[in-house]
């Protein structure tokens, strides 16, 4: 099934609006939508080769599948831009709804992935992701001032686990304290963190992909495998009530309990109803997913 320009182009705002959240990874909207393997193919096609074919503008563009690439990305920047204050808004007054979609969104793609996966693989690499994936929640979250050097490394660092199912480049920005900076600088176009930030992710991006293109070719079962228990691990990061000004398992509480630490509604009855449309989300996304 051949995607249309249009369909590539809300499954870049999808994916824009994905990597806003910690938790959910702009890769794992790629891959439950079909176009995980035609990315990955894409950008790893960049390369010293890419020189020589400036003099044929057609050339470059067919040979780098610019097309793709270029609706997907503009996708993806209209959805960070029109929805980082919509998130901004959603996830200060109605939190546990947001989260509880997302895990949804996230067990839903843990049981997608993982259901097409060689099973012995999928118990020993995924054991080993699980593992991974509580240590990744229980990293407490820097504070740190804004170093443009560090903050250029850790935007390398996100690029990787954007084109990652399962693992969000938000969360690596959480991690490391410079999630709310980026938000801000977003909504608010500071120029100076923007071009650092983008000046990271391509470059993180050209030097991963080549990478991730040759272990999909040559294993990627069990690649995917461990994302998957990568993903089943985070999950605890996107539980829906947890307290905000605390870090790792201790701030995850019940709705009960939220209301009286926090003083904020938890919105009990909605936020299952959001879980239940993540997971309706994800099963109709591989309804239609592409082959």
């Amino acid at each position: 099934m051949q995607i249309s320009k249009l369909g590539i182009f809300f499954r870049g705002i999808f994916m824009g609006i994905a990597e806003i959240v910690p938790g959910i990874s702009g890769g794992t909207v790629a891959f439950i939508t079909g176009i995980y393997a035609k990315l990955v193919s894409s950008i790893a096609s960049f390369g010293v080769g890419s020189i020589r074919l400036l003099p044929s503008p057609k050339e470059f563009y067919e040979y780098h599948n610019l097309g793709f690439l270029l609706t997907l990305f503009s996708g993806m920047v209209i959805g960070v831009l029109v929805f980082s204050n919509v998130m901004n808004f959603l996830l200060k007054g109605y939190g546990p709804i947001v989260w509880g979609m997302f895990f949804g969104l996230i067990l839903g793609s843990v049981f997608l992935i993982g259901k097409e996966r060689n099973f012995i693989r999928l118990l020993t690499y995924g054991a080993l992701g699980l593992c991974l994936g509580l240590f990744f929640v229980s990293l407490p979250e820097s504070k740190g001032d804004l170093d443009y050097m560090i903050f250029f490394m850790v935007s390398m660092l996100a690029v990787c686990a954007w084109i990652l199912p399962g693992i969000s480049g938000s969360f690596v920005l959480l991690i490391f304290g410079y999630y709310s900076i980026v938000i801000e600088a977003v909504s608010n176009v500071q120029i100076d963190v923007l071009i650092v930030l983008f000046a990271g992710l391509a470059s993180g991006l050209l030097m991963f992909s080549k990478a991730l293109s040759w272990l999909l070719a040559n294993y990627e079962d069990q690649l995917l495998s461990l994302l998957t228990g990568i993903m089943l691990g985070s999950l605890l990061k996107l539980w829906p009530w947890h307290l905000p000004d605390e870090q790792g398992l201790n701030a995850l509480v019940s709705p009960s309990a939220y209301s009286v630490l926090v003083g904020e509604p938890p919105f009990t009855s909605i936020t299952i109803a959001a879980f239940f449309l993540g997971i309706f989300i994800i099963w109709l996304s591989a309804i239609f997913k592409a082959p």
